[in-house]
């Protein structure tokens, strides 16, 4: 659901609400919690961008995956990057690729998406539209590990992953224990 306030021109998302629309949008794609390119929209206005090392791209057969909980990404404070407004609309150009589908993750810290930075990626989501099976899109609330790693960004704090009591179990493979050699043949 979104909805545009035309004197203010204020776009505001409500996740929950998705499910409704996913029926008439073919561009919203099912829910996994990474993909390639993850932005996250702050309630501050603020957009962040990260393209995980260790994303595993296993679409559309995943059957070996746990993905009813975030894999944990090992995600550090420097490998997430501010965007600035005027800088999206060229790095979703960059990513969007007619020859390759492209899938994109926008992560709000709220149920609410209120941030200024959603009416430029439904104006670019839109003008891909006729493409819609090369582009894809979802909505989803920050994971944990995300919100952690971004807190200690945001706070210029140090950050150390094997410190942290993570609150809830991690997803990802399920039958195997991963290695390199098995994470590469689903890197791309």
């Amino acid at each position: 659901m979104t909805s545009c306030n035309k004197k203010k021109h204020a776009f505001y998302l409500v996740i929950s609400e998705l499910n409704k629309d996913r029926i008439n949008d073919k561009n919203i794609i099912p829910n996994r919690f990474y993909y390639k390119h993850n932005f996250i929209l702050t309630s501050d206005h603020k957009v962040f961008y990260y393209k995980p090392e260790n994303y595993i791209e296993c679409f559309p057969d995943c059957n070996e995956f746990d993905f009813s909980r975030p894999e944990y990404l090992g995600l550090l404070p420097s490998n997430i990057k501010q965007i600035n407004y005027d800088s999206l609309t060229p790095l979703l150009q960059k990513i969007y690729n007619k020859k390759k589908y492209i899938t994109v993750t926008i992560a709000s810290e709220n149920d609410t998406i209120n941030n200024n930075a959603l009416s430029i990626f439904i104006d670019f989501f839109n003008t891909t539209r006729q493409d819609s099976l090369k582009f894809g899109y979802s909505y989803r609330l920050m994971t944990e590990e995300e919100s952690v790693v971004l807190n200690a960004k945001l706070k210029n704090i140090e950050y150390n992953p094997d410190s942290i009591k993570w609150k809830n179990k991690f997803g990802g493979p399920t039958l195997f224990l991963p290695n390199d050699s098995i994470l590469n043949h689903y890197r791309r």
